[in-house]
């Protein structure tokens, strides 16, 4: 009985994270660039949730949010796509758009690549994710 609920407030936890996000927000988008390297698959979540195509026109958000999703991967690459594997609530499409668009020409996508390349979970998100980087390496 305490493990089902223990579950259950665990659950309740991850889905307010999800419920509660507000699309486009600079402050996680500036966070999650900030803290890459020690954030938390909860706090991937919720940067993941901001992402949204009604950022698009948001030039501040979508620069610092294009950064920090590289930025993320590069130091939390498994929880980066476990999240994207989990999270059916996410804007799948949008991330994997913004992924083959890196704003930053000093990102090295070649070993971002390599990164994904190496993880043998999340066959199928991991696939998109690479087919994505591959048009981002095209245009380079």
């Amino acid at each position: 009985m305490l493990v089902l609920a223990l579950f259950l407030v665990g659950c309740a936890s991850t889905s307010n994270i999800l419920e509660e996000c507000k699309k486009c927000n600079l402050e996680v988008a500036v966070f999650s660039n900030k803290n890459a390297a020690n954030l938390t698959y909860d706090q991937i979540n919720n940067f993941f949730c901001t992402l949204n195509d009604s950022c698009r026109n948001n030039v501040e958000f979508s620069e610092v949010s294009n950064e920090a999703l590289f930025q993320v991967f590069l130091n939390k690459p498994e929880l980066w796509l476990k999240s994207l594997n989990e999270n059916s609530s996410l804007s799948f499409d949008f991330i994997l758009q913004q992924l083959s668009q890196p704003i930053n020409d000093g990102i090295d996508l070649q070993k971002t690549h390599s990164n994904v390349a190496k993880i043998k979970k999340y066959s199928g998100t991991r696939g998109k994710v690479l087919e994505s980087l591959h048009k981002a390496i095209a245009k380079n």
